[in-house]
């Protein structure tokens, strides 16, 4: 599992080239002057061709303002360790936000952490089952 952390801070290409030695694959990336996005597929197998089938599939976004950073899996177990890794980093849970989990913290009020089931509505590439955390740090 990649630190999703490290993640946001890194360049785009060695952001590339870590997700290569982690096994995933690139299924799609754009650049322009408004930003980069690029999306990447998990699985342990090289068999699966099709994203909508991957066990994990991660996209970053990167722009002037922001930087986006999606990562959804299908396990239960995932989702549980990762809101646990959470917590241990210090993050809290605003308990404002009914329909999915808004983590906060106070060491690092740029970054916010969402936590919500993958549904049509906001699944990646075809992949609506599982859990979405998206980690959004403000550059403003």
């Amino acid at each position: 599992m990649p630190d999703l952390f490290q993640c946001l801070s890194t360049s785009a290409d060695k952001f590339e080239f870590s997700m290569f030695q982690q096994g995933f694959v690139c299924y799609k990336s754009t650049g322009g002057l408004n930003g980069w996005t690029c999306l990447f597929a998990y699985q342990p197998t090289p068999l699966v061709q099709e994203p909508s089938k991957v066990l994990a599939i991660m996209q970053y976004d990167r722009n002037s303002r922001s930087d986006i950073l999606t990562y959804q899996v299908r396990s239960k177990e995932q989702y549980e360790t990762l809101r646990k890794e959470l917590i241990q980093l210090g993050y809290r849970v605003d308990p404002v936000v009914v329909d999915r989990q808004l983590f906060t913290s106070a060491r690092d009020a740029n970054t916010i952490v969402t936590c919500q089931p993958a549904t049509t509505s906001n699944g990646m590439s075809g992949n609506y089952e599982g859990y979405l955390f998206t980690l959004t740090r403000r550059r403003y």
